[in-house]
């Protein structure tokens, strides 16, 4: 988890994405370096599809450190 910095999103051309930088989950553009990392990691993918799922993200990555 990023804590309080700002994820990749702040460097997002999307104000939508953008809105979202300083969220303490470390979200990412879809990207084949994202797919990559993850791939590289071994960690599933957990892909937002809309703002609704968002909080409920967060909450349980805060809840759960090392999800991320």
């Amino acid at each position: 988890m990023r804590g309080l910095g700002l994820n990749e999103l702040a460097g997002a051309l999307s104000p939508y994405l953008r809105q979202h930088a300083a969220n303490p989950v470390a979200w990412r553009q879809w990207s084949p370096e994202a797919l990559a990392d993850a791939a590289r990691r071994d960690v599933p993918l957990l892909i937002s599809i809309g703002c609704s799922t968002r909080p409920l993200v967060v909450k349980t990555v805060v809840m759960c450190p090392d999800l991320v």
